[in-house]
């Protein structure tokens, strides 16, 4: 999403009176310089990718947006490197810097 605030925005206005506004996105690092490695690998992969936020942003744009958190999950998905990089389109590895 471009404006992920707007968007959550909309989500709050259009959801119904103790509603529930569930949404299941990457993150990315807290730390400023792996996160935008983490944002450049997920652009090669995916050109639609915009940008993945660090947890706390995330937690900020719903506190935002009006939303109430009831429960927050986390977890890691570990890639297979090869068969990731074997992936059909994925560029050459020296676009990476």
């Amino acid at each position: 999403m471009e404006d992920p605030g707007r968007v959550l925005r909309e989500m709050t206005r259009v959801c119904r009176v103790n509603g529930t506004v569930a949404i299941e996105d990457l993150v990315s690092s807290e730390h400023q310089s792996r996160a935008e490695f983490q944002n450049q690998i997920e652009r090669l992969r995916d050109t639609s990718h915009t940008r993945a936020f660090a947890p706390s942003y995330v937690l900020t744009l719903l506190a935002t947006a009006g939303l109430e958190i009831e429960r927050l999950y986390s977890s890691e998905v570990l890639q297979n490197l090869e068969r990731w990089l074997r992936e059909p389109g994925f560029p050459r590895i020296s676009n990476l810097h």
